[in-house]
Order: structure tokens, then C-alpha cells, then sequence
């Protein structure tokens, strides 16, 4: 099973970043940090909503019919125009009312707005997709499959930093996703975690 996370951040060439940061107003370095915690919580999203059969059969028949990996060709006209590619319809399917908290939460991890953060997962999302439909094209995925590929996509985000792990864990949360005291609940837990450790 290949590795999609990283054939997604490692399509992010060094020219693609600095023009995506460009369209939100950021230097290459906060675009890149962002996109590294943004990518992967795109995929844990996408592997939560698939966790069951049906939503699983839902994102195989959306890849079948939308997304044919076309758009990797098409970085520069995604940059230019997200919303040409559906951008905030298949990011606010991905991560639902999490959308606005995962933001919020990356972007005071690199000290940039929540709105600049918005902007490039929405210009990630799409990409995303594209990079499914093209190991569906690739391999013949299955339902399971698919469930394996994003589960694996998922456990490839988590073995990243700490802040692209706590940037997950949202994902992970119910509820109205408030930023505050999601971030308390998690911080506390990490640091329990991290003393337990050194015991």
C-alpha cells in the first residue's frame, strides 16, 4: 500500500509553495509549516469520514465520477481560482464543523490567520482528492482498500511533530470544536503523556 501523505506533500514543490503562500499573503516557510500540519489533518479527516462502509463507498463514487488526478496538472489554475476546483465544498465535507478550529489552531502554531490557514487547506484539498483518484485509476481500489490507504494516511500524519499531531487530534474530538478548550483538554493530555513517559 503506498504512502499518499507523502506523494501528496511531496507534490509541493518548492515553486507551488511560494505561490501558494503568495496568494494568501505568506513567506515560503510559514506556507510550508502550515501545509506539513494541514495535509495530514485533510487525510485524518478523510479517514474518520470513512471509518464505516457507507461513507467509505460514498468517497470512492465521488473519486470515481470528479476527481481523475487531472488537477495535479493543473496546480497554477487551482492557485488561481480554488473555488473552480470545488475547494470549500470538499473541504467542509472533509472536516465538517472542524474546519474552522483546525484552522484556528495551525495558524497560531506558526503565527499567521486563521483565514490565510483556510485559504491553503482549501487550495490542499483539492489536491488531495486528486491525488485518490489517481491511485484509484493506479491500483482498482476497493471500499477496503480506500479504508486502508486513508488508515494509513492517517498513521503516516501522526508519526509527524507535535503540533501536527495535536492539529489531528481535533479530528479525534466531538462537539463544537472551541478552540480554548480543545486546546486545553489536548495540551493537558500531551503533557500527562509526556511526564508519564519520563517516569
Amino acid at each position: 500500500m503506498q504512502h499518499i501523505l507523502n506523494d501528496v506533500l511531496g507534490s509541493l514543490t518548492e515553486d507551488i509553495t511560494k505561490e501558494m503562500g503568495a496568494k494568501v499573503g505568506l513567506n515560503v516557510a510559514q506556507t510550508r509549516s502550515i501545509l506539513q500540519q494541514a495535509v495530514p489533518s485533510i487525510f485524518g479527516g478523510l479517514a474518520k469520514n470513512t471509518k464505516d462502509e457507507a461513507g467509505a463507498a460514498s468517497l470512492l463514487g465521488a473519486l470515481k465520477k470528479d476527481h481523475d488526478g487531472s488537477i495535479l496538472d493543473q496546480a497554477k489554475d487551482l492557485i488561481a481560482d480554488p473555488e473552480k476546483f470545488a475547494a470549500s465544498k470538499i473541504l467542509g465535507h472533509v472536516l465538517g464543523n472542524k474546519e474552522n478550529a483546525v484552522a484556528q489552531f495551525i495558524g497560531k502554531n506558526v503565527g499567521a490567520d486563521s483565514s490565510a490557514v483556510s485559504g491553503l487547506m482549501k487550495m490542499a484539498a483539492p489536491l488531495i482528492m486528486g491525488q485518490l483518484g489517481k491511485s484509484l485509476k493506479k491500483y482498482g481500489l476497493n471500499v477496503s482498500d480506500l479504508q486502508k490507504l486513508l488508515s494509513l494516511a492517517k498513521k503516516d500524519g501522526k508519526k509527524g511533530g507535535h503540533a501536527q499531531k495535536l492539529a489531528m487530534s481535533f479530528l479525534d474530538k466531538d462537539g463544537d470544536g472551541d478552540i480554548k478548550d480543545d486546546l486545553l483538554v489536548i495540551g493537558q493530555r500531551w503533557l500527562q503523556k509526556k511526564m508519564k513517559n519520563r517516569a
